[in-house]
């Protein structure tokens, strides 16, 4: 009887401490987006968040061009698209509120196209 109760205590530790885990945090905030380019793929895209001048951290886009940056600090936030052979696009102004994802869509990124090579 003891050994099923001790058990079960364990059980329900690992499922609160699970459930814990798998909570947003609400005290940051995130980004998410679409980069589309015109030739080529959107795979691979480093998406540079900054904050003024400074560097916060950055991310790569996916296979589709997807991107999410999470565990941002609320505040206004500029990002940075870069690829090899592509031009560089930005986007600034971009607000973050805590425990909210800011979704971009597809429509806000700039589109990225290709740079000439003959410079």
């Amino acid at each position: 009887m003891r050994f099923k109760k001790s058990l079960f205590m364990l059980a329900l530790l690992l499922c609160t401490a699970a459930i814990a885990v798998g909570q947003p945090d609400k005290t940051t905030g995130a980004i998410k987006g679409k980069i589309r380019v015109e030739t080529g793929t959107p795979a691979g895209v480093t998406v540079v968040v900054r904050h003024g001048d400074k560097e916060v951290t950055r991310s790569t886009t996916e296979k589709n061009g997807d991107f999410l940056v999470s565990r941002l600090a609320p505040g206004i936030y500029g990002l940075t698209f870069r690829k090899t052979g592509l031009s560089i696009g930005t986007i600034e102004d971009v607000e973050v509120k805590a425990g909210k994802t800011r979704s971009l869509g597809d429509r806000l990124i700039p589109r990225l196209t290709r740079v000439p090579s003959h410079f």
